[in-house]
């Protein structure tokens, strides 16, 4: 150790040495990946003919291990340590590239790729964590992203030695770097975090010192990492892995490093030659090429050690994610106007790619991988790093297996803007959840992360010290609000996807092998709508037992199952099943969303978002059949497979409803999560303490029995509210909503041609419904419920009186028909019309009107009306258009819209501004 400490006198060049090897080892694995990009046009003039799958196979077999060598890998570091797991790493590595350079025939080849890769997975959880606990925070940015610096340099060193030597003398060559690895690996310490783990405090104490030099503040730091583990038992390290410490970090790393695979990062790559070919002429030699591409790779990491030293990890995050983003855009844009218009502008493209390799390279590609070394708690750093590898080469091979079909199926353009469009939502989420780690202490990152954003209490609220504040004064109220409400919108809009989905399904069938006849094609358009009564029960218990914010997760898990059933679906019977899980999902979200979202957001505010409920139905619908025109039933289903998935990941950082957590008796954790919510405005604290008050004296009441229970529920303050709702319900229903939606592509075709494109008349409906679901928003926040419902519902009967009396009019003077522009005009108003109004406010309505000690009942009751009386129109449509002819139908539709307006103006509350206790108290006076 003496001998060392005199050849390398500061920290700071020891903390070199010590992460040079992981490096060495990471050039090894950017050679890996680009090996077969040297290796392929050479065996072609060899004696080792390759065929077009055996090729195929010499591609893709190194990536094949590598999520399985994550896995090891982390179990590896965790018991013998991240030094020795480096050091067993470069053996397999070495027998790789042996095999690969002596092979004498195919099978050879595949299993030297196999080893390199393997060596691949094992590096990625042991690299990151090894160089973050030997270095010191001023100096760790630089040494973490070099990691994505090592790995573009061994992608141009192979490319560089293909272009001049044979495959087999670069093969040889990259035997090198895990030489070398191995040699400076031996002369360098063990992490002296799991020496400290592990209770071999003294070696952990040599080790801590030999890297970080005995200061002041490194003896601060050692003290505290030693403290830590000291104090650490195995329940409390169980504990650890699923709590929002360990879970939090996760799930950023893990959105992260997926959102960088499908940027495209790795599909684009491949795709570079041939857009530098187009630009600068078709005799481009692609080795050169490809060095062009690797060479400014190299460059941009370099600068990227430097800027994430200068500026930390947030800034770079987002200037490399918009960068990317519109680089993309601007590919995409580029590509479809090409489409039409002949273009002779090859800089653009050229341009905009290396604008994108630029960005991309700065920020998305470094980052996950650098902060996966910083975020996770000390106790389970193996695992998260592990977990976080995994699904980045998960993602990886996700990315290369679906980016030819994808360029086949939507086009260059179409390709570009998907990879754009993930690019920019990764961004959002990075500037929502991303923390700052620049210049903190690992012990520091994992005591941020106890209180970055909220999950079930964990934040600062009442009595809260200077650290927790900052959570709490990062974004203003309303934002937090909005952030809470982001998980039930996401999940709501696929939601709405399922509703729209039978209708671009079914066309589709026909052209496949699964045949259907009229009753199958009944049977798959119904069967989303059979479990939603079923579920809407389930629901309503569910967000009274375990919670609203616990019920929105759980649901997530079948909506996923349902939507992956489909996309794998062989058969009718699985199409069945997945529609059923789909629409089972819709009922079981039916009482808690509008509930949840209530209880958590501010008066004044509270209808606006209440009415995004409307909103993400309708862009559900819109999206599930904006989709479906381009691409096939299944990749449709994959698409909405994602938005359950991210609903999972915001509701894993959103915080419980604090209504439902006093209910429940844990008030200091319902003080925290109000006061997270709404903040501490004079306002914010009455309504907090009314709550508290209310909720205290409820827990103080014995247990009721059910007697006493059904007791409560024919009391008035419920009954009365059970039936405005049940009754608005009903009437948005049999206005026909659903009924003439489904007529509406027919009446858009006899308007404006028999031949008019039936998926284009959707999108125009679908575009009349979030467009007026967006100004139902903003009109339900300006003007109230009462004026609103009133609005809507006189709209609504005008629009189907008129088409009704055109219908008849047709009937007796067929020469009127030429004034298409009436039934065109009077749908377009009539779709207007009941979406501004008759289909938010139910919705927004039964969140806030039923009393606490029932809400739950209240919202799942009201929902399975909702979706009974939606079941019943959508049965009796049909017969009723066969006994009263169109126009009967819509003049009985209309009808009932007119009688509903009436009951409504007669009885329905002006909820606006109002405080849910003032609603709850409004209604106790008006019953007596």
């Amino acid at each position: 150790m003496k001998t060392k400490i005199a050849i390398l006198q500061t920290p700071l060049t020891r903390q070199i040495l010590v992460a040079t090897g992981p490096l060495l080892s990471t050039i090894g694995l950017g050679m890996t990946s680009g090996f077969s990009a040297v290796l392929l046009p050479q065996l072609h003039n060899t004696t080792l003919v390759a065929s077009p799958n055996d090729a195929s196979w010499i591609a893709s077999m190194a990536a094949l291990p590598m999520a399985f060598g994550c896995v090891f890998g982390g179990f590896l570091m965790e018991n013998f340590g991240r030094k020795t797991t480096q050091i067993l790493t470069t053996i397999p590595s070495l027998i790789g590239w042996l095999l690969i350079g002596f092979s004498s025939d195919i099978w050879m080849i595949l299993t030297g790729r196999f080893l390199t890769g393997l060596c691949g997975g094992l590096l990625g959880p042991s690299t990151g964590v090894y160089i973050s606990e030997t270095s010191e925070p001023r100096f760790r940015g630089f040494l973490l992203a070099s990691i994505s610096l090592a790995m573009a340099l061994g992608l141009f060193f192979v490319h560089f030695l293909g272009t001049f030597l044979t495959w087999r003398t670069t093969s040889g060559l990259s035997l090198i770097l895990p030489v070398l690895s191995l040699v400076v690996l031996n002369l360098v310490p063990e992490s002296p975090s799991w020496l400290a783990k592990k209770g071999r405090n003294d070696e952990a104490q040599k080790s801590f010192f030999w890297c970080r030099g005995e200061s002041d503040q490194a003896r601060k730091e050692l003290t505290e990492m030693l403290q830590r583990y000291k104090n650490q038992t195995l329940e409390t390290e169980k504990i650890k892995l699923i709590s929002g410490e360990f879970l939090k970090p996760l799930a950023i790393i893990v959105v992260f490093i997926v959102t960088n695979q499908w940027a495209g990062v790795n599909a684009l790559t491949f795709y570079t030659v041939t857009i530098m070919g187009k630009t600068l002429g078709p005799g481009l030699d692609e080795y050169l090429a490809m060095l062009v591409v690797d060479l400014i790779r190299v460059a941009m990491s370099i600068a990227t050690c430097f800027i994430m030293k200068r500026i930390g990890r947030r800034p770079l995050a987002l200037i490399s994610g918009f960068g990317t983003f519109t680089s993309l855009f601007l590919l995409s844009a580029y590509s479809f106007t090409t489409r039409f218009v002949r273009l002779d502008f090859p800089l653009v493209p050229m341009g905009a790619l290396v604008a994108y390799i630029t960005f991309i390279t700065i920020g998305f590609v470094p980052l996950p991988w650098a902060m996966m070394g910083e975020v996770f708690p000390q106790t389970h750093r193996n695992v998260g790093s592990s977990v976080s590898s995994f699904m980045a080469f998960v993602a990886f091979f996700s990315v290369v297996k679906t980016s030819p079909a994808m360029f086949d199926c939507l086009g260059t353009d179409g390709t570009f803007m998907v990879y754009g469009a993930v690019a920019f939502f990764g961004t959002i989420f990075n500037w929502f959840f991303l923390p700052e780690t620049k210049d903190k202490t690992l012990g520091e990152i994992e005591d941020e992360f106890k209180y970055l954003f909220l999950t079930d209490g964990e934040t600062c609220l009442v009595n809260c010290d200077e650290r927790e504040m900052i959570d709490c004064e990062r974004f203003a109220p309303r934002v937090r609000q909005t952030f809470v409400a982001l998980g039930p919108i996401l999940i709501t809009t696929s939601l709405g996807m399922t509703e729209g989905f039978s209708a671009i399904l079914l066309p589709q069938l026909n052209s496949t092998s699964l045949q259907i006849d009229e009753e199958t094609s009944s049977w798959i358009a119904s069967m989303a709508a059979l479990p939603m009564a079923l579920g809407c029960i389930l629901g309503g218990i569910l967000m009274e037992k375990i919670g609203r914010k616990a019920t929105h997760m759980l649901t997530c898990l079948p909506c996923v199952i349902g939507w992956l059933i489909l996309y794998f679906a062989s058969s009718v019977d699985m199409i069945l099943v997945g529609r059923f899980l789909t629409g089972f999902c819709v009922g079981l979200l039916g009482p808690p969303t509008g509930v949840y979202m209530s209880e958590t957001s501010e008066p004044k505010f509270r209808g606006f978002l209440l009415a995004s409920i409307s909103f993400a139905i309708a862009l559900g619908l819109f999206l599930s059949h904006l989709i479906g025109t381009f691409v096939n039933w299944q990749d449709t289903a994959l698409t909405c497979c994602s938005f359950p998935v991210i609903c999972l990941v915001f509701m894993g950082f959103a915080p419980e409803s604090p209504t439902w957590l006093a209910k429940r008796g844990r008030l200091e954790e319902a003080k925290r999560a109000f006061v997270w919510c709404r903040g501490q405005s004079e306002e914010a604290v009455n309504e907090l303490e009314v709550l508290i008050n209310r909720q205290t004296i409820l827990n103080q009441e014995e247990t009721k029995s059910f007697c006493e229970i059904i007791k409560d529920l024919k009391r008035p303050e419920f009954i009365k509210p059970l039936v405005i709702i049940v009754v608005f319900f009903v009437t948005c229903q049999w206005s026909g909503l659903n009924a003439i939606t489904f007529y509406s592509v027919t009446i858009i075709q006899q308007t404006l041609g028999g031949n008019f494109d039936e998926y284009l008349a959707m999108l125009i409906i679908d575009s009349i419904r979030v467009f007026m679901s967006v100004l139902a928003c903003v009109l339900l926040k300006k003007l109230g419920r009462r004026p609103l419902a009133i609005i809507s519902g006189v709209g609504t009967f005008v629009s189907l009186f008129i088409l009704s009396s055109f219908t008849f009019a047709v009937k007796f003077y067929p020469a009127i028909s030429v004034y298409t522009f009436i039934p065109l005009v009077s749908l377009i108003t009539y779709v207007s019309f009941i979406t501004i109004g008759f289909v938010p406010l139910p919705w927004t309505m039964m969140g806030e009107v039923f009393p606490l000690a029932n809400r739950g009942i209240g919202s799942g009751i009201s929902a399975l009306m909702a979706y009974v009386a939606f079941f019943s129109v959508v049965k009796t449509t049909p017969a009723m258009i066969q006994h009263f002819g169109l126009e009967g139908t819509f003049f009985i539709y209309g009808m009932l819209a007119l009688v509903g307006t009436i009951i409504l103006i007669l009885f329905l509350p002006e909820t606006k501004d109002k405080a849910l206790y003032q609603i709850e108290d409004n209604f106790k006076l008006d019953c007596k």
